[in-house]
């Protein structure tokens, strides 16, 4: 009770934080396009400097239950606004892309801790 109560206020938070990070906002608006940015970064993370183009597509959609036409349409879009490269063979994700990933990351674990301390207030009190 007391979170669901904390996390009304934090609504300010929130809209602040998507108008503050417009490159997390292309890929959250589109259905399952968080996860398709996640597993390009998870690839980065792993050192992988480009994804191959052809088997992200299709491992895309399978894992994700969309279809590549969706994938590839987010991906072109993400190109459009400078963040991802795309070649015939792959994606490579761009700084500004990256950079955006970690600030949503850092952002959203700061006011998950946020809430959590003053749902802790609220019970005690």
């Amino acid at each position: 009770r007391s979170h669901r109560k904390v996390s009304l206020t934090m609504t300010g938070y929130a809209i602040s934080l998507m108008a503050a990070n417009p490159a997390m906002l292309l890929f959250m608006n589109r259905e399952a396009g968080t996860m398709i940015l996640m597993k390009l970064v998870e690839n980065f993370d792993k050192g992988l400097e480009a994804t191959p183009r052809r088997m992200f597509f299709a491992d895309a959609a399978k894992r994700f239950g969309i279809s590549r036409t969706h994938v590839r349409i987010t991906l072109q879009d993400a190109e459009a606004a400078g963040l991802v490269r795309m070649t015939e063979q792959s994606i490579v994700l761009l700084p500004t892309v990256v950079a955006a990933f970690e600030r949503f990351v850092a952002d959203t674990m700061a006011g998950h801790d946020f809430m959590y301390r003053a749902a802790v207030r609220d019970i005690a009190g």
